[in-house]
């Protein structure tokens, strides 16, 4: 069983931040702030973030890949999002209304590199 996680785009503040906590209940999504050496927790309104959900993979630095990280597969470029409860590599096509899926079963995590994500780096989303 893959381990259950998220990470946070926070739109207000314009960056990414560890989930601590998610009430659901209230609507209230406790992120991790870094201030120097000393880590804190704030709360926030779910309306006010991107929800992104660890997908269980690695890429071939050892680092986390989250749903919305861009990743770069040999030379191709795509998304990891969520399609029919599978994380898959979305890649994008000549067709701007639909992508091809990579199921990551067929993927070699070894080939993966994290370049960025879809929040901090949308440029890198069109990148060839």
């Amino acid at each position: 069983m893959r381990e259950i996680k998220f990470r946070a785009w926070d739109k207000l503040k314009k960056s990414v931040h560890e989930v601590a906590g998610i009430n659901f209940v209230e609507g209230i999504v406790l992120l991790w702030k870094q201030t120097g050496t000393a880590r804190q927790t704030y709360a926030v309104e779910v309306d006010s973030i991107e929800l992104m959900q660890y997908t269980g993979l690695h890429d071939k630095n050892g680092k986390e890949i989250y749903e919305g990280d861009i990743v770069r597969i040999d030379d191709i470029v795509g998304e990891y999002k969520w399609v029919d409860d599978f994380a898959c590599f979305a890649v994008p096509t000549d067709s701007i209304k639909h992508n091809s899926y990579i199921y990551p079963q067929r993927i070699d995590e070894h080939s993966m590199e994290v370049i960025g994500n879809i929040y901090e780096n949308p440029d890198l989303k069109g990148e060839k």
